[in-house]
């Protein structure tokens, strides 16, 4: 399907006289954007045809997605037959003495409204297009030459944040009380929509708190819907919103007007009118994101909760709106803690089974000291430490 219907369209960029485009400023770059936005796009395009063919994604989603390939491609190959058009009617314009003069001003002007018209219509074409691209990756589509699910997958980026998402229980030391204070804010209370900011500086645990409670099964089992949504720096709104779709209402069907951030607002909105609801925005960084994504989550009595972590206190309170909100500020750890985390994780493989031997005593008060309180350095270190062996230390 994807040879089908943007194979052409790209033969078309490719074999467009660029000796009659590149006199109109912008016109030739746009162009090569158009072509190399398509070819990518139409490597998605092969992994989305892959997927529906095995039965793998048959969401209506994806139907759409591809459906709004279709369209674009379409209406450039439309975009390009004018242009040809223009090409052929400037080539063959009337060329006697007399009326040469006359038709130079008439011309000039049309010209400079077509290239006017060209542009405008290649920057819509290309903004277009960038976002299906990103829609793309939000629904995990890859490029097939580098690894989608018709091929195997190639190695990706190391989060060095996994570690917060993914603790054993047993080694949650020194977070129960609070979670179960957070749990308890999450299931009783009001039932207005109700924010609660975790606020601290990198490393203190804010996203392992978050998780236990995300994942408690008590939480689980109150709300109707739930979603997870890791923020950070470099974020796209659209892409946090779709994330937010495909978690809180995968089934549903949207149109592709729906496909841009009003659209999504408002359909998350009626969607989570009359449920109950609980969602985590991890890692926010920017104030700006809450100001348009509490749109989405509606204030009704449905018992709303939202859970964000930051490190930005600015941002904590920004979302501080109503009385039921409030921010919980995570501090370092006190010794003892640190201490007793630091000997569940190094020494968890010896005989002692998380307990330090007397003679590393020392040493080891010497490491937690310099972790400075904070929990997932002394995790790291620790689990570091607990794969050397003691004459290495």
């Amino acid at each position: 399907m994807a040879e089908t219907f943007l194979g052409p369209v790209i033969e078309k960029l490719v074999a467009l006289s660029f000796d009659e485009v590149k006199s109109l400023r912008g016109v030739n770059e746009g162009i090569k954007s158009l072509k190399d936005d398509l070819e990518i796009i139409q490597s998605f395009l092969e992994d989305a045809d892959a997927r529906l063919d095995k039965g793998e994604d048959t969401s209506d989603t994806l139907k759409t997605w591809v459906k709004q390939v279709r369209e674009e491609a379409y209406h450039i190959e439309d975009v390009i037959d004018e242009y040809l058009c223009y090409v052929v009617g400037r080539r063959h314009q009337d060329q006697r003495k007399c009326l040469r003069c006359l038709r130079k001003i008439g011309f000039l002007i049309k010209s400079l409204k077509w290239r006017q018209d060209l542009n405008s219509e290649i920057r819509n074409s290309n903004l277009t297009l960038s976002k299906i691209k990103g829609r793309a990756e939000t629904f995990g589509l890859r490029p097939l030459e580098q690894g989608s699910s018709s091929k195997s997958t190639t190695n990706v980026g190391h989060d060095p944040r996994l570690g917060s998402l993914f603790i054993e229980k047993d080694e949650l030391v020194g977070i129960e009380s609070l979670s179960k204070e957070l749990i308890g804010k999450l299931i009783e209370g009001t039932s207005m929509r109700s924010v609660i900011s975790l606020v601290g500086e990198g490393g203190i645990g804010k996203t392992t708190l978050a998780k236990r409670v995300y994942d408690d099964d008590v939480v689980k089992g109150h709300f109707d819907c739930c979603a997870w949504i890791t923020v950070s720096q470099s974020y796209n709104l659209e892409k946090l919103l779709l994330a937010m779709k495909m978690q809180i209402c995968p089934t549903v069907e949207y149109t592709s007007a729906e496909f841009n951030i009003e659209g999504l607002v408002s359909h998350l909105r009626q969607y989570l009118q009359t449920k109950k609801y609980v969602i985590i925005f991890d890692d926010v960084w920017k104030e700006e994101i809450w100001e348009t994504i509490k749109y989405a989550l509606p204030s009704s009595n449905n018992n709303g909760r939202i859970i964000i972590t930051t490190r930005n206190h600015t941002v904590a309170n920004s979302c501080k709106e109503a009385p039921c909100d409030f921010v919980q500020e995570l501090k370092s750890w006190p010794p003892e803690l640190a201490f007793e985390l630091f000997c569940k994780k190094a020494f968890r493989y010896e005989l002692s089974e998380g307990h330090c031997p007397k003679e590393l005593e020392q040493l080891s008060h010497d490491i937690v000291s310099k972790c400075q309180g904070l929990p997932l350095v002394i995790a790291t270190i620790a689990g570091l430490l607990s794969t050397k062996r003691e004459g290495r230390i």
